[in-house]
């Protein structure tokens, strides 16, 4: 007994004539008595009882079709339910965001998700790459955007895209209006720089070991905001990607100085777990997040150049990657 068998007997019931449900169905009057037949045989009861005008269910066929309809109902009601939760998907996700991006790019994915997903709730951390990453492993986080860096089999990863750094400061500009500055003249200056496990300082230092140069750290800070302050009292420059700082730039509070030979770049990615398999809220939101970055990239609110190439199509996780 399947669905289709059950649907073709409440039609023929609800009509009294076979003929009159085979029109209905668009099915052979042929067809539609042999998958009766069929139905009666595998019951081992008849359930119609054929008459010149038409049929009429016996008690059997009675309580196959009270029953069928319920079953009908309930599938249709548990189709029409996952179609609209396949089109407004709900949840809980968890995103882990840098403190760098997270300044900038929280509120406004907290609000592009509320309009187009509102059955989604979205719990934002932040923290060090390398903590996200331990959570993102321990499925304790859904979803994590990070620096690349290292090598990892273990989880999903997209990569999104690469921004510069810059040397910030603030009080007198540094070097005049030179636009750029090499990167080894980081040696003579006072640094306010994350900690050593810090994505940010990471790359810098492996920046300063290739050009063989030394860099004096007056102080290691981990959240951005104090980093900010630091700077702001000019304890020291920093070094980071010019999004972090576009807020304080365009208020003339800070000013930024672009690093050249070479020019340290930073490479976000999107990781998620291999397993299990990503929730369709979750889905929703790295579509979401992919969508405000190529916004962001494109009106010039995140200095950067994308690592792919934007499509309405869906798009899928490597399983996994060596990272760069």
């Amino acid at each position: 007994m399947d669905a289709k068998q059950l649907r073709y007997f409440v039609r023929i019931v609800e009509t009294g004539s076979i003929s009159r449900a085979a029109a209905d169905l668009r099915v052979a009057q042929s067809a539609l008595s042999l998958h009766i037949a069929n139905l009666e045989d595998e019951l081992g009861v008849l359930l119609l009882v054929r008459k010149k005008r038409g049929v009429t269910p016996t008690e059997c066929g009675e309580l196959l079709f009270n029953r069928a309809r319920s079953i009908l109902g309930q599938f249709e009601s548990a189709v029409q339910e996952i179609r609209s939760y396949a089109a407004n998907p709900a949840g809980n996700v968890t995103l882990g965001l840098p403190a760098s991006i997270a300044a900038f790019f929280a509120a406004p994915l907290l609000m592009q998700l509320k309009n187009r997903y509102p059955s989604i709730t979205l719990r934002i951390v932040d923290g060090v790459p390398s903590r996200l990453l331990a959570e993102v492993q321990e499925s304790r986080i859904d979803l994590a955007l990070v620096a690349e860096a290292g090598a990892n089999s273990t989880l999903g990863v997209e990569r999104l895209l690469s921004e510069k750094l810059y040397l910030v400061g603030a009080g007198r500009r540094r070097f005049g209006n030179a636009p750029a500055v090499k990167t080894a003249r980081l040696a003579s200056l006072p640094l306010v720089l994350p900690g050593r496990d810090h994505g940010i300082r990471l790359l810098i230092e492996e920046v300063a070991a290739k050009l063989g140069i030394e860099l004096t750290v007056n102080f290691q800070v981990d959240a951005v905001t104090a980093i900010k302050d630091l700077v702001r009292l000019e304890f020291g420059v920093t070094v980071l990607p010019g999004a972090a700082v576009r807020d304080e730039i365009k208020r003339g509070e800070f000013w930024a100085v672009e690093l050249v030979n070479p020019t340290p770049l930073r490479n976000i990615v999107l990781v998620r777990p291999v397993k299990p398999p990503p929730t369709r809220a979750s889905d929703a939101a790295r579509s979401v997040i992919r969508d405000l970055i190529v916004k962001l990239v494109n009106d010039g609110d995140w200095p950067a150049t994308l690592l792919f190439t934007p499509t309405s199509e869906p798009y899928l996780f490597v399983e996994s990657v060596d990272w760069l």
